[in-house]
Formats: C-alpha cells, sequence, structure tokens
C-alpha cells in the first residue's frame, strides 16, 4: 500500500473493526482471513481527504449555450466565525491544488457558509451554480429507476455497501471548463480544478462514469447497483462474493477512485441503501428514516408540513391508506400556500396551526408509517394480480405476486406477496365521471404508470368488481365499434399488454376497495330545511329574425354606443380611434361583454349568413373582425339554442348503456322494443313502436299516438298470439313504464 504510515496504521485498524463487524454479521469465521486479503489488496481506501491526484477518468468538459457571456457576482459579506472558517477551508483546498486563486477569472459564483444538519452545528460551503447552470447544455443522461433495478438484487444472500469519499472531487475538470466554476469569497476568486457539486451535470456525469467503469468490467447489474456515490454490491455465495469484491476493487484502482471508510458496510445480509433495506425477500425502508419522521413533532409551519408529507409521500408505495390519512394535512398546506409563490423561504414564513382533525391526520400518518409493508419484486415465474376499484370519491390499485399459483383455487385464498400500491382522488371534472368511467380510471393509471411490471411475456391477472368492464376490457385485437369516447380510448391503451380480465365480488376485493373508499374523507354537509324555493330568470331573451322588415345591420355607431354604455373595465391593450372607437392591437373592434343585444346581432349574421355555420366557422369569422371576450362559450351557447340546427343536425348522442351484449340462440329468445317519435305523422300517431326479433332481425311497426305501456302490452300480446311470447324482453325505456307494461301483459293472460 502506498499511503503514508499515519493514515496506513489508521486505515488498517478501521478495516479490522470493519472485518468484526462482517463477522458479527453473519459472514463465516472460519473465511475472515480471505476477507481481509481482499480488502487490504488495492489501495482504494481513505479516511479523510488527501493530496490524491484526479481519477483517471477522462476529465469533464461543461458545454455553454451559444452566445454565453461570463456571469459574476458581487462581494459578500459573512460574520467573523464564517470568515475565519471559509478561510482555513480554501486554504487547504488549494495546498491540496484542488482550486487555485485567479485574479482574472471572468466567471465567479457566490460561495456560502451552510450549517450541516443535526446537533454537531458544523458548516459546509456551498457554491451557487444556480445563474450558470441556466446557461449550460445538459448531458443527455438520466438517474437509473430503482424501482426495476432492485429486481437485480432478488435472492442474493451476501451484500457489502460502500461510497466514495468526496466522490465529485475526485473527477477532474477540463481545462476550458475550469474557470466557469470559479466562486467569489471575501478573499478573492478562487478556481476549482475537481468537478462540483451544484454544477448542473456534476451528478449524472460522476454517475454515468460509475456505471461505464463498472459495465466494461460486467459487473453492472449482475453484481453492483450504483447511486451517484454509493454502490451495493451482491452475490449468490460467500465465494462468488468475494471474487466480485475483488474485480470491484480492481476496477476502482484501475480508474483511480478512492472509498471512504465512515459509511461502509464490509458484509452484511440485509443491506441499508438508498433509504431502504434490501432483502433476500423483499425490499423495505429504513427503519431509522421511519423512526425519524414519527419522532418528528407537530408542524408549526408550512415548510415543515410540506417536508414531512414529501418524505412520508415518497414511501407511499408500501402505505396502503396513504391517500386517505394525508388528506386533510394536503388541503391544509394547499390552503396555506394559496396565492404564494410556493418555495420553500416562503413556505417557512407562513405559521400555521392545527385543527382537531388535521392532528389527528398527523398522528394517523404516523401509525401508517410505523406499519409500511414489504414490498416483492416479482419474478417472471410469478402471477402477478392487478386489483382494482373506484368509489363514488377516490380510486385504490393493488399488485400482489403470486408464487405457487394453483388454478384451482380462488382468488382470495392465493398466498399474496405486495408489490406495489396506489390510490388517489378523483377531482376536478372526473368527479362528474360516469360508474363505468370511475372504475376504468385505476386499470389505465397502472397499465400507464406500472408498464415496467405488467409488460411481461406471462401476463397478468386483472380483477375489477365491476361486471361490465369485463367486456369493454375484454383482450383482444379488434377494436370495439360499441364502445365509445372515453373508454374506447383507454382500451385500445389495453391492447399492447397480455392480460386475462375477471370479475370478482366487492366482498372479495377488500383490500383494493379499502384503498378506494378510504381515498377520501366526506366532509360533513350542513342542511337547511325550506317550505318552498322559488327563482325568477331575470334574463330577457332576445329575438332576432335577420329576414324580419325591421331587422337591420349593425354600424359603427351601434359599436361606439355599445362602447360608451358598457359598465365593463375595458382591456389594457386597447387603443382609442380619432373616431371615438376603441380598436385592440389587431385593429378589431372591441365588443363589451354587456351589449347583449348587439353581440345576438353579430352572432346571428354569422351564424345564418351561408347557411347556419358550425361553431368554429364562426369564430373565425368573427375574431377577423372583432374583439369578444370568451367568444368561444358564447359561440358553442348560441348553436346549442339554434332550433334550426337541432332539427338539421340532430340532437345530443346518447349512446346505449354499458353492460354485457345479450346474443340469442334461436328464434323468439329475445324481442327488443323501443318507441320512435316521428312527430305529427296524420294528425293522430306520432310515435313508432318497433319490436325487434335478436335472432333474425324481424321487426313489426305499430303506430301509435303515445308512448305508454298499455299500447306495448298489447302489442306483446299480439306477438304471442302469433309467435309465442319470448323468453326475455329488451328494452331501454324506463323502469316504471317497463313494470306498467308486465303489469298489463300479467292481467291480459290470467
Amino acid at each position: 500500500m502506498s499511503f503514508d504510515p499515519p493514515d496506513k496504521k489508521q486505515i488498517i485498524a478501521r478495516l479490522c473493526e470493519l472485518i468484526n463487524e462482517a463477522v458479527a454479521n453473519g459472514f463465516p469465521a472460519e473465511r475472515k482471513r480471505e476477507l481481509f486479503e481482499v480488502v487490504m489488496r488495492y489501495d482504494i481506501w481513505r479516511i479523510a481527504i488527501g493530496n490524491d491526484p484526479p481519477s483517471k477518468i477522462e476529465p469533464f468538459i461543461i458545454q455553454f449555450k451559444e452566445g454565453t457571456l461570463p456571469i459574476r457576482c458581487r462581494p459578500r459579506t459573512y460574520a467573523p466565525a464564517e470568515r475565519e472558517w471559509m478561510k482555513e477551508f480554501n486554504e487547504s483546498l488549494a495546498k491540496l491544488g484542488w482550486v487555485y486563486r485567479n485574479e482574472a477569472s471572468r466567471w465567479a459564483s457566490p460561495a456560502r457558509p451552510v450549517k450541516k444538519p443535526g446537533k454537531t452545528g458544523g458548516l459546509r460551503q456551498a457554491v451557487d451554480f444556480r445563474r450558470p447552470n441556466t446557461q449550460v447544455l445538459s448531458v443527455a443522461g438520466s438517474m437509473p429507476s430503482l424501482s426495476t433495478r432492485l429486481h437485480h438484487t432478488k435472492n442474493k444472500k451476501h451484500r457489502q455497501t460502500v461510497d466514495f469519499l468526496k466522490s465529485f472531487w475526485q473527477m477532474a475538470l477540463a481545462k476550458v471548463s475550469k474557470e466557469s466554476q470559479s466562486y467569489m469569497t471575501e478573499d478573492g476568486v478562487l478556481t476549482p480544478t475537481r468537478l462540483q457539486q451544484g454544477s448542473v451535470d456534476s451528478s449524472i456525469h460522476f454517475q454515468q462514469s460509475i456505471e461505464k467503469i463498472m459495465r466494461e468490467a460486467n459487473l453492472l447489474y449482475e453484481h453492483v447497483l450504483a447511486w451517484i456515490d454509493d454502490l451495493l454490491i451482491y452475490a449468490d455465495t460467500i465465494d462468488e462474493f468475494l471474487s466480485v469484491l475483488d474485480r470491484v476493487y480492481c476496477t476502482l484502482e484501475k480508474n483511480g477512485l478512492f472509498l471512504g471508510l465512515n459509511k461502509i458496510c464490509l458484509y452484511t445480509t440485509e443491506a441499508k441503501w438508498c433509504g431502504r433495506i434490501i432483502k433476500e425477500d423483499g425490499i423495505a425502508y429504513d427503519h431509522e428514516k421511519i423512526q425519524t419522521l414519527i419522532d418528528l413533532p407537530e408542524p408549526k409551519t408550512a415548510a415543515e408540513l410540506q417536508q414531512f408529507l414529501c418524505a412520508a409521500g415518497w414511501m407511499r408505495n408500501a402505505l396502503v391508506d396513504f391517500a386517505r390519512v394525508a388528506a386533510p394535512l394536503q388541503a391544509r398546506l394547499q390552503t396555506a400556500l394559496e396565492g404564494t409563490k410556493r418555495t420553500k423561504h416562503v413556505a417557512a414564513r407562513v405559521a400555521i396551526d392545527f385543527t382537531a382533525e388535521e392532528r389527528k391526520s398527523f398522528g394517523q400518518v404516523k401509525q401508517l408509517l410505523a406499519k409500511s409493508a414489504t414490498l416483492v419484486t416479482p419474478d417472471d415465474s410469478d402471477e402477478l394480480i392487478l386489483m382494482t376499484d373506484a368509489s363514488e370519491a377516490g380510486w385504490g390499485i393493488i399488485v400482489t405476486a403470486v408464487e405457487d399459483w394453483d388454478p384451482a383455487t380462488s382468488i382470495t385464498k392465493q398466498q399474496h406477496q405486495l408489490v406495489h400500491c396506489m390510490s388517489g382522488t378523483f377531482k376536478g371534472a372526473a368527479q362528474h365521471w360516469s360508474v363505468s368511467e370511475k372504475e376504468a380510471f385505476p386499470i389505465i393509471k397502472a397499465v400507464t404508470d406500472l408498464d415496467y411490471l405488467l409488460i411481461r411475456s406471462k401476463g397478468f391477472h386483472l380483477y375489477s368488481d365491476h361486471r361490465n368492464l369485463i367486456f369493454i376490457f375484454a383482450p383482444g385485437d379488434e377494436i370495439k365499434k360499441h364502445v365509445r369516447g372515453k373508454l374506447q380510448r383507454w382500451s385500445l391503451k389495453l391492447n399492447e399488454l397480455r392480460y386475462t380480465i375477471e370479475h370478482i365480488s366487492g366482498e372479495d376485493n377488500v383490500w383494493a376497495d379499502m384503498a378506494s373508499r378510504w381515498a377520501c374523507i366526506e366532509l360533513p354537509r350542513e342542511t337547511t330545511t325550506v317550505n318552498r324555493w322559488q327563482t325568477q330568470d331575470t334574463h330577457v331573451q332576445v329575438e332576432l329574425r335577420p329576414l324580419r322588415p325591421d331587422s337591420e345591420w349593425p354600424t359603427e355607431d351601434d359599436i361606439k354606443c355599445a362602447q360608451l354604455a358598457t359598465t365593463c373595465t375595458r382591456p389594457l391593450h386597447l387603443e382609442e380611434q380619432p373616431n371615438g372607437l376603441w380598436r385592440d392591437e389587431q385593429n378589431r373592434w372591441w365588443i363589451p361583454e354587456d351589449a347583449e343585444v348587439l353581440l345576438m346581432r353579430l352572432m346571428v349574421i354569422a351564424h345564418c349568413g351561408t347557411s347556419h355555420r358550425g361553431v368554429k366557422v364562426m369564430i373565425n369569422h368573427l375574431q377577423e373582425h372583432f374583439h369578444i371576450e370568451k367568444l368561444e362559450t358564447k359561440a358553442r351557447a348560441f348553436c346549442s339554442r339554434c332550433l334550426l340546427c337541432c332539427h338539421v343536425k340532430g340532437g345530443k348522442i346518447i349512446p346505449r348503456p354499458w353492460g354485457e351484449t345479450y346474443r340469442s340462440n334461436e328464434r323468439n329468445e329475445a324481442l327488443h322494443m323501443d318507441y320512435l317519435f316521428i312527430g305529427d305523422y296524420n294528425g293522430e300517431s306520432n310515435y313508432l313502436l318497433v319490436m325487434k326479433d335478436d335472432v333474425s332481425h324481424y321487426c313489426e311497426l305499430i303506430e301509435c299516438s303515445s308512448a305508454n305501456a298499455a299500447t306495448a302490452a298489447m302489442a306483446i300480446l299480439d306477438w304471442n298470439s302469433r309467435y309465442g311470447m319470448p323468453q326475455l324482453l329488451i328494452s331501454d325505456t324506463a323502469t316504471h313504464l317497463k313494470n306498467q307494461l308486465l303489469g298489463n301483459c300479467a292481467t291480459k293472460l290470467r
């Protein structure tokens, strides 16, 4: 080993302590010597920073946008203690060769002393690179998704966690990029020679560099996971574990990288890594971090509440009830930050005081954290189960894995292991969705957000307690023509997946039902009893017909009178013309919102000028000459009240109800019946009663004066006398009419 003698003794002593801890964690005592030889074989360990050269990884080049000019800050003042600490700190960096004074630098970002978290009260130096970062062309890279990459650690029994000492300082900066990372203190401008934390691409560059060298050594994902400066090493057997350690350490030494000895675990079966506990049978969140959240006092500011909800929300995929329990706290935070910039500094100045309900919710979130579930990563051989449910207020998703699947056993009696859970509330327009759309939404939500779990060769089992979805989302390549609108688009998204969909009763769909119904708390409603409530419509209906003799086209004088008489606030971008009219920057006349008669006359001209134009054509014609606020809304409302358009273009399309499509196998098995309104045909008959056999499509039409149950009953009895009574009557008429119809038939057949 090539360290100085004092460092060498300290490092050897520390490694001996770590090896003893490894034996205590389950490493075989008889192989302790082999572990010692592996860790001592390579010069990669450091206790503190030293004058080691930068790593052998290619120096990083920071690329700026074209035309970028140097950015410099103004001098800052510091407290005496901070000034002394920063002076000593930067002098130590200069002695190591990591920074140098640069009086000719055109760049300078402010350096600030920041207090370290915890009770020690130490300081660290942070450089504010926000302004230079806005001018940098970012590297096209991304961090790995731990939700997918942690699958590689499943069933691995032997693990080690290490981290790099002063990770960014080990990476060299290219000569052309050093000056742009300069920072200013009271003692002058200093230019670093190493990669700086806070620079826009520093984390991505370090991550990609570590992944590159591990990939070249055939270690990445096979035996090593990297998250910036944290490494997770894993293997199946002790022999493989020692061999992997030798390969990892050799790779690090080859590239001139060093590991710290403070945050390291040489051997463990349950590794604490990236806030999680990696076990052989699953992944749980770190109990120490959870306990830290549980021990937090009640928040006194919006910033404290925001930090608590963010930390708890990070673990929500293991908290079945999180959306419902945290709903009062989320609402309280939204109310407290309403109208602000929602930044941490602003939230820190907003004081909050919990109500009894919010205080109860705060305690319930802590209870959930204490009972967070352990998540498993499913194998390709496991059966994946997706259960969804929705209520009036919210939705829930539960994904489980079944290792020993028995097709003959009920889904409720299988041995489930939790993979992922989600829940949420319906907000905005989603609150007014139909029942089928609300029940379908969690399925599409799971397909969109959990595709990394559901896209698999073996497929998955989808269970829903809404029977209609079984037919709407039934697997198949064809487009279901009887499904329209939102549900049709959603069903197409499922075509790319391999799955089976089955119905599960509401009593058995316990977990998903709980997550959906607990996703929102219904607030108590205050009701008032009144004897009678009357409203009076104050809106005056403007009747205009362009073909009337007294009809007049709008003139400039009419527009000017409307502008002078208005009480509405005039938009700021309008300009007054010499003739007294107000126009916008596109030279269009301004039409006030309260000029209803004038606006209606313009609508009539735009709509009836050439036949009856549609909404979009109307808007284009009016926008060409007039400035009208909320024009699209007004044009749609006008067209919806046009009586001629209702007759010519038809009314609102009423889709068939979502339900099972009945198919007959023999004649007269099912009879379809419905009334068709045809208008005033011959002075008496306004309706046609349509009766159709389901198999042969044979139809009979009966004219009648009104749509009533008595006429339908006589028609069915006449059908019975000729063809026999059908087994099933299918109709979408009102329930009370069908009940009266069956009552009349029963009376006649006695």
